[in-house]
C-alpha cells in the first residue's frame, strides 16, 4: 500500500498527468523536493467505501520532500507537497 523509494522515480499509472521536475515546487527552505514515497491506489481496496460515485479515488499520490531534510525555523512538521495522479479525467487535480 505504502512504497518507499527516496530519491527515485515513482511508479505511475500512467504516462498521463506525470508532473514533470517544474511541477514539483522547491521546499522553504529553497532545497529542492524529491519523491519520497507513494501511496498505492491498493489502499482504497481497505477503506470500506459505501458509495463508488462519492467516493475516494486516485491512481498514485506521491509524496515529495526536502532534498536536504531542512529543519526549517522552530516549526515541529514542515508542510510537504503531493502529486495526485488519477486513473480518469473524472477526478483530476
Amino acid at each position: 500500500v505504502l512504497r518507499y523509494h527516496r530519491g527515485e522515480t515513482p511508479l505511475w499509472v500512467s504516462a498521463e498527468h506525470a508532473p514533470s521536475p517544474k511541477d514539483i515546487p522547491d521546499c522553504v527552505c529553497g532545497a529542492k523536493r524529491v519523491f519520497e514515497f507513494q501511496v498505492m491506489p491498493q489502499l482504497l481496496n481497505y477503506l470500506s467505501l459505501d458509495s463508488v460515485q462519492d467516493s475516494i479515488d486516485w491512481g498514485t499520490l506521491a509524496v515529495y520532500t526536502c532534498s536536504k531534510s531542512c529543519e526549517k525555523g522552530v516549526e515541529a512538521y514542515v508542510k510537504e507537497f503531493v502529486w495526485k495522479q488519477d486513473f480518469s479525467d473524472d477526478h483530476r487535480q
